[in-house]
């Protein structure tokens, strides 16, 4: 083997050695972002429902509204629950565009504990559906229209 040829052999071998290095570092990035990703879902969704069980008005309200969707409220009731319904969403929303962007897996949304095909907001959609993006508002209207 000439020189050239073992100079082409190992410059190869290095360029290789570096494909594979970075596709793991990339691999280990992606894991990591993830990992990330998974944690601050499980902080936002526990924020939202210790709220819920560290207020008694709030959690009788939640209640009320989980058995009943068109249940009457009074002007303050329906601000705090429309409150926790945006939070609550606005978490979902989250988690729903990280699985759109593939950080995480699409059994994540699950995680929840409830499918926007199951929930019934009732007449308080028509209240906080403008608080929610114009895509996110689609997927849980289609969502809800497939029920």
């Amino acid at each position: 083997m000439k020189g050239s040829a073992v100079r082409d052999v190992l410059g190869f071998a290095g360029v290789a050695g570096s494909l594979v290095f970075v596709g793991l570092e990339i691999r280990q990035n992606t894991l990591a972002t993830r990992a990330a990703a998974f944690q601050d879902m499980g902080t936002a969704i526990s924020e939202v429902w210790l709220l819920g069980a560290q207020d008694p008005t709030l959690a009788s309200l939640t209640l009320r509204s989980l058995q009943d969707p068109d249940a009457e409220f009074t002007a303050e009731e329906e601000a705090q629950i429309a409150n926790q319904d945006i939070a609550a969403l606005r978490q979902y929303e989250v988690v729903w565009r990280q699985v759109n962007l593939g950080i995480l897996d699409r059994e994540v949304l699950g995680y929840f504990g409830w499918d926007p095909s199951e929930v019934a907001l009732g007449d308080r959609w028509q209240r906080i559906r403008g608080f929610m993006s114009p895509d996110f508002r689609d997927f849980l209207e289609s969502a809800q229209s497939g029920r």
